[in-house]
């Protein structure tokens, strides 16, 4: 019995120091009821309750064997393998220590909310490969749903794809695709068929397929009858990655009681790149006004508004940027201005004679098309910042602008005289467990005017003429112990050189957050008219069993004003209300009004709806829970 101890002693010793120059600074370590040691191959064989640890790796087996020349690892019994990302539970394992991959028969686990088995999986770091495998998130003995497929690849943190795979209620199939992905930090999306009845359609049913594409891309194909309408088809495309974001919908349908063809194109698509570029590219082709609010009356009320049609890019490179933009009016309906094209150009340049002192020049071409009248303004600006006291800083500045008007067969040109004077402070306070953060600029600006009468077209968001300006503009930060910063910014000018209105509009912005939750606003207010040009307010909150979100915009500029809404009230575990509402209030009707009851039954769930504006419509909707909508 002693000599037996003696020789698995020292079995054990020679793994651990044989094996460490496979990694540096990891050492093997192995604990079981009984080891062998062999030196043709050098080798250790461990039974009883065998454990293997490795740096990052764990594996539990009732039977394993290690090549000490090649790092290979077999065992048999009950295993369980951990890695680093995740772990897995099966009946015969064959993992590489060094190479860190390997393979397990009759695999089982749970990543995140997903139960997982199968025949065999592929292991490594960075993904595990199950072949005919099966997954749910429903833990009863015999799940409500699962799903059947030939392959599932696990991205430990990241996503779930499965390939091949047939979705299964109970024991009945209820549909087949090629991909699935399921995203373990991001909302997930399940298309199962929505039936209901509307006010101006009748009965329908609404049908999808997800389809994935291209990476990072998820797909929807959509089929869709209507009782009064008939059949309608079209596409939904949605893309994320860290470059950017964006969306695509085509919907066509001919209806059968107005012989009338309608439908819809969006596009929403906004790109980062590494050169400090961002591209954003918005289209929305409708065949009328309407069709958003008969056909798609399920997205919120501002999705269902207006947009103009553009593309444009805002390139920065060191002290260069560069913007360019095409917008186009795409329907009939459209009264958004038309530039074709609009090119800005910005070029901030230190001097390279006088230290501190900085050339900026300007430019912007615009061509307007139904006014047939093209612009270009231009400035240059010599400017020389200083610093004093460490946190006060002056910014003087001495400049031009010029602008040349062509349209009518005629061309107007005039020369501003421009100078500015800023000064900038930033100053922290503390005081008990408040913080202050003042941010201040007060600034002026002079313009003076010579050469021909200036037109009065004139698209910029400053109105181009002799001017004398002193502008303020405050910003605060608040900080409460470790709580969330609050913001009050302040910014207001006033015309020296104005006769009746000095005062420019003042714009006051606030964001409050609260525990869970959140209060702002923001406006601009006309001391003369005493209007808000722009007025926007609203908070959100989220409670444990409770959230209500509320927005009021009113925009005088577009002639809107309107109200937003939302609710959803936790009725127990299995019980939920949610409600909207949409009201405009220059009409003074309800645009959009509408409310649900969810039912939750162990992993399943029921949608029962009803939305009564801006069309009456009933469905009801059945889903897996964690698959949202």
């Amino acid at each position: 019995m002693m000599r037996l101890f003696v020789v698995s002693f020292l079995a054990v010793l020679i793994f651990i120091f044989s094996f460490t120059g496979y990694a540096e600074e990891k050492k093997i370590i192995v604990e079981a009821g009984k080891l062998t040691s062999f030196l043709f191959p050098r080798s250790i064989i461990g039974e009883g309750k065998v454990e293997v640890r490795f740096g990052g790796i764990l594996i539990n087996a009732e039977k394993i064997e290690v090549n000490l020349t090649t790092g290979e690892v077999k065992g048999w019994g009950d295993i369980l393998l951990q890695l680093d990302s995740y772990k897995v539970k099966g009946k015969t394992v064959g993992f590489n220590l060094v190479k860190k991959e390997g393979f397990i028969e009759k695999p089982q686990g749970r990543e995140g909310p997903i139960i997982f088995k199968g025949i065999r999986a592929y292991l490594s770091l960075q993904e595990m490969r199950i072949k005919e495998g099966n997954f749910t998130t429903c833990d009863l003995p015999h799940p409500h749903y699962h799903i059947k497929a030939k392959t599932i690849e696990f991205y430990p943190g990241e996503k779930i794809v499965v390939r091949n795979a047939v979705f299964y209620l109970g024991s009945i199939p209820l549909f087949w695709t090629p991909v699935y992905v399921y995203y373990l930090k991001k909302k997930n999306k399940l298309m199962f068929p929505d039936i209901g009845y509307s006010e101006i359609a009748g009965g329908y049913i609404k049908t999808g397929y997800l389809f994935y594409p291209f990476k990072d891309t998820q797909g929807v194909l959509h089929l869709d009858y209507r009782q009064r309408k008939g059949w309608a088809s079209g596409f939904t495309l949605s893309y994320s990655s860290e470059r950017g974001k964006g969306s695509a919908r085509v919907y066509y349908v001919k209806e059968k009681d107005t012989e009338n063809s309608r439908g819809i194109a969006r596009i929403n698509y906004t790109g980062h790149f590494p050169t400090l570029s961002l591209l954003k590219l918005k289209l929305n082709c409708l065949s009328d006004r309407q069709i958003l609010d008969d056909y798609f009356s399920d997205l919120p009320f501002e999705e269902r508004q207006d947009f103009p049609s553009y593309l444009a890019l805002d390139s920065r490179r060191k002290d260069t940027r560069l913007f360019f933009q095409l917008q186009k009016r795409l329907n009939f309906f459209d009264d958004y201005t038309e530039m074709l094209p609009r090119i800005k150009l910005n070029i901030l340049h230190p001097s390279s004679t006088m230290q501190k002192l900085y050339i900026e020049g300007q430019a912007e071409l615009t061509n307007f098309v139904q006014e047939k009248t093209m612009r270009f303004w231009s400035s240059l600006t010599f400017s020389y910042p200083f610093t004093v006291l460490r946190y006060i800083r002056f910014k003087p500045a001495l400049g031009w602008e010029f602008f040349l008007y062509s349209g009518n067969d005629k061309a107007n040109l005039d020369i501003l005289n421009l100078q500015s004077l800023e000064f900038f402070i930033s100053l922290k306070g503390r005081k008990g467990n408040l913080t202050h953060y003042l941010s201040s600029t007060v600034g002026y600006y002079r313009s003076t005017k010579s050469g021909n009468d200036f037109p009065s077209l004139d698209y910029r968001e400053e109105e181009a003429r002799e001017q004398s300006i002193f502008k303020v503009s405050l910003e605060n930060k608040f900080l409460w112990g470790s709580s969330l910063p609050f913001y009050l910014n302040l910014g207001i000018s006033y015309d020296f050189l104005s006769t009746s209105e000095k005062f420019k509009p003042v714009q006051i912005s606030l964001d409050l957050p609260f525990n869970n939750g959140r209060f702002y606003t923001e406006f601009f207010y006309d001391f003369y008219d005493e209007v808000f040009p722009y007025f926007r307010s609203g908070f959100k909150t989220m409670q444990k069993n409770w959230q209500v979100n509320i927005d009021y915009t009113n925009n005088s500029i577009l002639d809107k004003e309107f109200v937003t809404g939302s609710t959803c009230f936790d009725l127990g575990k299995n019980l939920s209300l949610s409600g909207s509402v949409g009201y405009d209030l220059k009409l003074r009707k309800i645009e959009d009004l509408s409310y649900a009851m969810n039912i939750k039954l162990h992993c399943l769930g029921l949608k029962l709806g009803v939305k009564e504006k801006p069309r009456l419509e009933y469905n009801v909707s059945f889903y897996i829970t964690a698959f949202p909508f």
